[in-house]
């Protein structure tokens, strides 16, 4: 069911419940996903930013929501790279 049905499921799945997060955090989301609004990761990073957060989105052009996922999908270079940026942390 949705989150009418079980409104503390989808509470307890909520990513904004994470902020402030405390470390660096990229978003992925491509623009064209039905299954999940690229508001919602919009709203999410701007939450993170608001509070104090080093967040940032990466929203992809013409990429759906198993895109990202895909090796052979031509958002995965601008994936990887979002990716591997994390690693300059260490």
């Amino acid at each position: 069911g949705g989150p009418a049905d079980h409104p503390e499921r989808y509470a307890a799945a909520d990513p904004r419940s994470l902020v402030p997060i405390p470390t660096r955090t990229v978003v992925a989301h491509g623009s064209l996903d039905e299954h999940v609004p690229v508001g919602m990761s919009r709203e999410f990073v701007a939450a993170g930013r608001a509070a104090g957060g080093d967040v940032h989105l990466v929203e992809l052009p013409e990429c759906e929501h198993f895109g990202l996922i895909d090796p052979e999908s031509a958002a995965w270079p601008e994936i990887t790279a979002a990716f591997r940026s994390l690693r300059k942390d260490r």
